[in-house]
């Protein structure tokens, strides 16, 4: 069997504690034509050292270093920089089977794939989950639909992918670089509305470590901001794709958004507001037109179920029970955050 040149695509941005774990799980892969591109995107810890280290060790490690320029520009650095015929994107705080890249690469022979896919776990401080994105081993032709959809969850991330390089280059598909959050949604958008075959295996081969602290628990002034972004690239795909079947999705998207800017910008101490004071803030918020169509037009069916009851308020205009249920739970996380 033939064995092209695979490149694995590692963006870092402080992962030093798990730097180490994450290179070994590459360097140990069953499938030894390979080369890691380590990109160290600015970051301020010992990542840099880390990595000039391993580079030292293994001739199949690149170390790149680039000007803090976020993850969206360090894939799109390792994109243009890699040799590999496929390409294979590995998150800094993760790490992998040994048979990931051998698995997934034995798939895309098989079927000639453009993109090849697998399942996952998900790995907490106090747990491991097998996690799978579909039933069973299944080709896709012609089914770009369900693929699509599927990106509006968490089938949407770009790991435990292999994508064929020259299927990327033809389509000139990258990664969004103004896009804080949900980048790798926008850019699987494009990547399986563009893809003539996809194949996934049903094995966990990659390793997800989920934080309780994270980008989407923190306080952040600019939440929305973040939002109309994602929402503005998710209608623009939409659109230019003429995949109307999408929008609502999008709108279920959008509410969801929604829910993260109350969370994120109204609800936490640092922002210094009462009680009355968000809910005032709510009502302005749901009054603008993109979320009033989504308060409109989402689905009941496409949200979990306390969404789902959220939404019931907002429609009826029962803003203290919405605010009571969001800051209910937002206050739930915290306690549990801290404990």
């Amino acid at each position: 069997m033939r064995t092209p040149l695979i490149s694995i695509i590692v963006p870092i941005y402080k992962v030093e504690k798990y730097l180490e774990e994450c290179i070994e799980s590459l360097i140990r892969q069953t499938y030894s034509n390979i080369e890691i591109l380590l990109i160290v995107d600015g970051s301020p810890d010992n990542s840099a050292a880390i990595c000039e280290k391993a580079a030292k060790k293994d001739s199949r490690i690149r170390y790149i270093y680039q000007e803090n320029a976020g993850v969206s520009v360090a894939r799109n650095n390792g994109i243009e920089k890699a040799n590999g015929e496929y390409l294979l994107f590995v998150d800094g705080d993760d790490w992998c089977d040994d048979k990931l890249v051998e698995l997934l690469w034995k798939n895309a022979n098989t079927y000639h794939s453009d993109v090849s896919m697998c399942g996952y776990y998900q790995n907490t401080a106090e747990k491991e989950e097998k996690k799978s994105f579909f039933e069973k081993d299944k080709v896709f032709k012609n089914d770009k639909l369900t693929l699509l959809k599927a990106c509006f969850s968490t089938f949407g991330v770009p790991w435990s992918k292999l994508y064929k390089k020259s299927f990327l280059l033809k389509h000139h598909l990258t990664f969004v670089p103004n896009l804080k959050r949900m980048q790798d949604s926008i850019f699987n958008l494009n990547v399986f509305h563009h893809a003539e075959i996809c194949s996934y295996i049903d094995q966990p081969l990659y390793h997800y470590r989920m934080f309780n602290e994270s980008v989407t628990n923190k306080y952040s002034e600019k939440a929305d901001e973040v939002a109309y972004a994602i929402i503005e690239e998710t209608t623009k795909f939409i659109q230019t794709s003429k995949q109307l079947e999408l929008d609502p999705y999008c709108q279920m998207r959008t509410i969801y958004l929604l829910n993260d800017i109350i969370k994120l910008k109204y609800l936490p101490q640092q922002a210094g507001l009462t009680s009355k004071q968000i809910k005032e803030e709510i009502k302005k918020k749901i009054k603008e037109p993109v979320f009033r169509k989504a308060i409109q037009k989402c689905p009941y069916r496409l949200l979990s179920l306390p969404n789902k009851v959220r939404l019931f308020f907002l429609r009826f205009h029962l803003i203290s029970f919405f605010y009571w249920s969001m800051n209910s739970a937002y206050q739930l996380k915290r306690k549990k955050r801290f404990n």
